[in-house]
């Protein structure tokens, strides 16, 4: 799913799952995912909307 190349940058190729929302509308992220962007309990996200639809990130930090 990934590959680094000599300047360190991770290059991800797109991958999709489709998860269905709780009762409460949450979303969880698949561990494949969390292991891949470092998502730990309690890491600040940002959601986006696009045109193409949700964009779910690690917030950038404000400096």
């Amino acid at each position: 799913m990934e590959s680094t190349d000599i300047g360190g940058v991770i290059h991800v190729k797109a991958v999709g799952v489709a998860r269905h929302l709780d009762t409460q509308c949450r979303l969880i992220i698949p561990s494949e995912f969390r292991k891949m962007f470092q998502l730990r309990s309690n890491t600040l996200v940002e959601i986006i909307g696009t045109n193409e639809g949700l964009l779910v990130r690690p917030a950038q930090s404000k400096e």
